[in-house]
Order: structure tokens, then C-alpha cells, then sequence
């Protein structure tokens, strides 16, 4: 019998006296808690990176159209929640589990491969550790501002994360959504009133140089006409008047464009498509020969999107006719299913774009970085 128990003892642990295997035991979990004491060090002063970095990655994913995961996670909660239940149990109760039993399974059986296996895990400890340092990224539940859910505090086993804790992680999560969300509509009312000083820039200069102007000039065209009413020269007279009769035309012409361009009335009953066929009617007025294409199908959209994009399109005619020194301009306009792509092209001198939007906007180029925030407003 104890010669049994003996051949037992030498087939599970071949020639290793209990220190070793002590030793082993020690070396394995002293390596994780170290892991994760490491962890825990970096990320406390490194959180706000982290949470940055992970922005980062959301809104590149988001660029190039592969920002996924929060409808999956959405799908699973509204469709599946049982699925999700067990889904966090199972990774709960089983993870942990399958290591230990894996290394003490390689360890009886097979050392050569249970020392690879755990020299692998280890280096995943400390290279996990190294990247951390390196780019530290939050994980997807500390962003609920993007529509991630923590699916296991919320549908986990209460003692893994007791459902108060997930009311104050919720809470802290909620306050710190608020709070972005102030900054992103503090930013987004500073760039209204950007638009609106823009807009009123815009009107101010029309008037300066066209209607005011105008008037000027019928003011002098009158002076003449007194004079020449009390000299009694009534042929040269009727031939002023005739002139200051011709500038007040002009005067009330240029006044009922500044008017239009601030509503014109063309987009509200025809529609974006025809608004923008009576800018181009005008900007080639000024000898500028003008072209509108169409791709699709043009829909009406709401009042206050039509509005904003008819302003982009006016800013960048407005930037041709003042700047532009073009001979040709094209405007073209394609129709999506839930889209709407505007090109405005000219052969005439050009800027540089990216020097334009990133320099400051009191020295020139306000219209520009006004038409960046209408599109912005609009999600484009």
C-alpha cells in the first residue's frame, strides 16, 4: 500500500522535493499580484491619457466607418439579455479557471511544455505592462458617452459588482458625459456666435460697398441738380435727374439682393436646387461664367439644414466673386439617400486650405472657417 502511494506520488511530481513546488506556486501568483499592483500604479496617473487615447481610437474608428462594437452591445442587451447574462457569468466563473487548471494540468503532465506556458504568460504580463506605459487606453465602459455599456456591473452576479456600485460607477460616468457635453455645447455656442459675427461682417460690407455707395453717389447727382435748378438750366436738369433716377434703380437693386441673400425667398419656396441656380445667375452678372450639375435625386430637407447649406454655398460664391479673380465657377450637387455632397471649383488663383482654417481668423479667411461650422452643425 504505501509502495502504491509512493509510485503516485513520483508519477505526479518526478523527483522535485515540496520546496520546488512551493517555489513555483510563489514565483506564479507573486508575478500577477506584482502585474497587477504595476497596473493599478500606472493607470492611477495615467486615467485622463488613457481616456483620451481611447477618444482617439473611437473617433479614427469612426472615420474610416468601422465604429461597431456599441450597436453589437446594443443588439445583445435589447435582444439577447439572457444570452448577455450568461455570457458574463461564464467569463466570470470560467476564465480564471481555465488558466489555473491548464498550468496545474501541464505542470503534473508535461513540465518542458508547462514552463513554456507559463514563460508565455509572464512575458504577456510584462509586455501588457510595457504598451500600457507606452499608450495607455481606457477600456469601452468608461466611455458611455459613445454608447458603451459596462455589461457586467449592470448584469453580473451582485457580489462581482454589487448593483451599488454600479449606480455610483454609473453616476460618476454620467457626470463626466454632463460635463464633456457642456464643454462640446460651450464650443458649439462659440462657434454660433463666430457664424452670426460672420453673417453680420457680411452684411455690413455689402452695404459699405455696394448700397452706401450708391447713395453717395445720388447724393452728389442731387447737390448737382439744386444747382442747376437755381441757375434755371432746366435741359441739363432733366438730364441729371434722369441720372440720379438711374442710380436709385441701381440703389434698390443691390439693397433687394443684400435683403435676399439674408432670406431668399427662393429657398423657402423652390427649394436648395433653385436658390442656389439664382446665385450662380447673379454671380455670372459679374463676368463670371457659371455651371451647376446635378447627380441623384434633389430632395427638400428641413428649413433650418437648407438654410445652413445654402450659406456655405453663398460664402463660397461670395469668396469667388471678391477673391477668386475666376473666369469660370461650377457648382455640383449630388443627392444621396441620407447625404448631401456639395463641389464648388473655380480657375482662379487659390490658397492654401489647411493654412486658412488654422490661422487666425482676424486677419482673414473668418468666411471659411464659418462655412467649416455650418457643416460641422450639420454633422458633416
Amino acid at each position: 500500500m504505501a509502495h502504491n502511494t509512493i509510485l503516485k506520488r513520483a508519477v505526479l511530481f518526478p523527483s522535485l522535493p515540496l520546496f520546488t513546488h512551493i517555489r513555483e506556486i510563489i514565483l506564479v501568483f507573486g508575478a500577477y499580484f506584482t502585474y497587477m499592483f504595476v497596473r493599478k500604479f500606472i493607470g492611477a496617473n495615467l486615467d485622463n491619457i488613457a481616456i483620451d487615447n481611447a477618444s482617439k481610437v473611437v473617433k479614427f474608428e469612426v472615420s474610416v466607418g468601422f465604429f461597431w462594437e456599441p450597436y453589437w452591445q446594443d443588439w445583445a442587451v435589447e435582444s439577447s439579455k439572457n444570452l448577455l447574462v450568461f455570457l458574463n457569468w461564464a467569463y466570470i466563473f470560467s476564465f480564471f479557471p481555465i488558466l489555473l487548471i491548464t498550468s496545474v494540468i501541464l505542470y503534473i503532465r508535461d513540465r518542458q511544455k508547462y514552463h513554456y506556458y507559463r514563460n508565455v504568460v509572464l512575458l504577456s504580463f510584462i509586455l501588457a505592462l510595457i504598451v500600457f506605459a507606452i499608450f495607455p487606453l481606457a477600456p469601452p465602459r468608461f466611455m458611455p458617452e459613445y454608447g458603451f455599456v459596462d455589461a457586467i456591473a449592470r448584469y453580473g452576479p451582485t457580489w462581482y459588482a454589487s448593483r451599488e456600485a454600479a449606480v455610483a460607477v454609473d453616476n460618476a460616468r454620467i457626470f463626466e458625459s454632463l460635463r464633456r457635453e457642456q464643454q462640446r455645447a460651450k464650443q458649439l455656442l462659440n462657434q454660433v456666435v463666430a457664424a452670426q459675427e460672420d453673417e453680420r461682417q457680411r452684411v455690413a460690407s455689402e452695404l459699405h460697398d455696394g448700397v452706401a455707395q450708391w447713395l453717395v453717389n445720388a447724393s452728389y447727382q442731387m447737390q448737382v441738380c439744386m444747382a442747376l435748378m437755381a441757375q434755371g438750366k432746366t435741359q441739363q436738369l432733366a438730364k441729371d435727374m434722369g441720372e440720379v433716377e438711374t442710380t436709385l434703380r441701381s440703389t434698390l437693386k443691390e439693397l433687394r439682393q443684400v435683403l435676399s441673400g439674408l432670406r431668399p425667398p427662393a429657398l423657402e419656396e423652390l427649394g436648395l436646387t433653385h436658390a442656389v441656380i439664382r446665385d450662380l445667375e447673379r454671380l455670372e452678372e459679374t463676368g463670371v461664367s457659371c455651371s451647376i450639375q446635378m447627380e441623384g435625386s434633389p430632395m427638400r430637407m428641413p428649413l433650418e439644414a437648407e438654410i445652413a447649406t445654402y450659406r456655405v454655398v453663398q460664402e463660397g460664391l461670395n469668396n469667388i466673386r471678391k477673391h477668386a479673380h475666376a473666369g469660370e465657377a461650377r457648382v455640383r450637387l449630388e443627392f444621396g439617400d441620407q447625404e448631401l455632397s456639395i463641389r464648388i471649383k473655380d480657375n482662379g488663383s487659390g490658397f492654401n486650405t489647411a493654412e486658412a482654417l488654422e490661422g487666425d481668423p482676424s486677419i482673414g479667411h473668418l468666411g471659411l472657417v464659418g462655412m467649416k461650422h455650418r457643416v460641422e452643425g450639420l454633422g458633416g
